[in-house]
């Protein structure tokens, strides 16, 4: 089962010893069951270990991602995850232009 929790910078408030003085009440809610989940985690772990996210694989209990670009290569990203953390890199201009110059360099890797 996964469940979304509305993402917060701040979860709780502590005074100097510790103790709560407030703390969200946010509820969670199913949005996919354990099945697509553990589809989704093998398809994005595949595309570290044989697809265009090889270089950003390393050894691990568990790491998945998925690169893009965009049209004409003007931005080229990566988001990947691990059991703990997921990251988010993105590789553009401010004025788009292309990059295919340092496309097989997989600077977003």
């Amino acid at each position: 089962m996964t469940e979304t929790i509305t993402a917060r910078a701040i979860t709780k408030v502590t005074d100097q010893e510790g103790k709560v003085l407030y703390k969200w009440k946010d509820g969670s809610k199913e949005i996919w069951n354990k099945r697509t989940v553990a589809k989704m985690r093998q398809l994005l772990h595949e595309t570290t270990l044989s697809g265009t996210a090889r270089k950003a694989y390393f050894p691990t209990d568990y790491v998945g991602g998925k690169t893009g670009t965009t049209n004409d290569v003007k931005d080229m990203w990566f988001v990947g995850q691990t059991a703990n953390y997921t990251t988010g890199v993105w590789i553009g201009r401010d004025k788009p232009s292309n990059l295919q110059s340092i496309y097989l360099h997989s600077p977003h890797l």
